[in-house]
């Protein structure tokens, strides 16, 4: 069966649910090396859980990406579990303020001096002063002007001393990156969301990296991006695909393309790491991670016997016209 992606609106009623969160690079598809690897991963934990409860499970779902959830689903096939994928758009939340009251504190997206999204959004597009008023991120058309350009901007501002930053930098968009997955988390967790179905168990896929330890915090009731936090009331395991060449997970691509501490250049790669990205990977993937195409090599022309009777090879294809098919 096929994925379906469930809207914000959207119901997906069920009995019995599973959450699935992936974490890390491990929910990004551009990093998965094996991507019928990853669900059967996926699909293993699901029926391990199910085994171990004496029962099947009626729905899964995956928090963010739609394209892992589709090759879950096609793994299951029409016998298995409903599959769906759930989250919520990162840019609803550049303007979330800090907030805190009796027995909750949540940090702020927008930190104090950051200016409102909009006058990023204004530097980038054309906006009359009235567009400008009416900037709403709840509505997708204003979102959507928040494009590479703008966040490019958030982007450039890391060259910057902190305090003559305009916006934030890139801390601002890893803020409202990390809310909307804790938030989705909750909605999927909490009976409070009746137009959700509610989570019983959660597997959390890892990547090795602390990814994990924020989603387990947050599907036990720690989660410091929401008012209230719930928990999951079931069970709670989590699955760490393998990395390196062949693996489940492409490390070699994401700490080539990443900018932050701990990435790797392409004169760092053994023959071995080149040589399964030069396989795998398209031509304008293979650009952007910065090894480029191979040329062809060069091969020398033999020699053509220069016999004025009869014409050389190229000369007698002209001659006689293309092949027939």
């Amino acid at each position: 069966m096929s994925a379906t992606s469930t809207p914000q609106n959207g119901s997906i009623d069920s009995n019995n649910t599973v959450l699935v969160i992936p974490t890390g690079i491990a929910g990004n598809p551009r990093y998965i090396a094996d991507m019928d690897a990853m669900a059967d991963e996926i699909c293993s934990a699901v029926n391990g859980l199910a085994g171990n409860l004496g029962q099947s499970m009626d729905e899964v779902v995956v928090r963010g990406s739609y394209e892992i959830a589709e090759a879950v689903g096609e793994m299951f096939g029409s016998d298995g579990p409903d599959v769906d994928s759930y989250s919520l758009d990162f840019r609803m939340f550049l303007d979330d303020p800090a907030e805190s009251g009796s027995g909750y504190s949540v940090e702020g997206v927008a930190q104090d001096g950051d200016k409102p999204i909009v006058a990023a959004v204004a530097q980038v597009h054309d906006m009359t002063a009235d567009e400008i008023e009416a900037f709403d991120l709840s509505d997708r058309d204003d979102r959507n002007l928040i494009n590479y350009e703008v966040l490019q901007l958030l982007e450039d501002e890391n060259s910057l001393d902190e305090s003559e930053r305009e916006f934030g930098g890139s801390a601002r968009i890893g803020r409202a990156k990390a809310k909307s997955k804790a938030k989705a988390t909750e909605r999927l967790l909490s009976d409070y969301f009746d137009s959700l179905a509610t989570a019983e168990h959660v597997i959390i896929i890892e990547d090795g990296t602390d990814s994990y330890e924020h989603a387990a915090g947050d599907v036990r009731g720690q989660n410091d991006w929401v008012k209230f936090a719930s928990k999951a009331p079931g069970e709670i395991r989590s699955v760490r695909p393998s990395g390196g060449v062949g693996g489940v997970l492409d490390w070699t691509r994401a700490l080539l393309e990443s900018n932050r501490e701990g990435g790797i250049e392409v004169e760092d790669l053994t023959d071995e790491q080149e040589a399964d990205l030069r396989e795998r990977l398209s031509d304008e993937d293979l650009e952007n991670v910065g090894l480029g195409v191979e040329e062809p090599a060069e091969t020398a022309e033999p020699e053509t016997p220069q016999d004025d009777s009869r014409p050389v090879a190229a000369e007698a294809a002209a001659v006689a016209g293309p092949a027939d098919d």
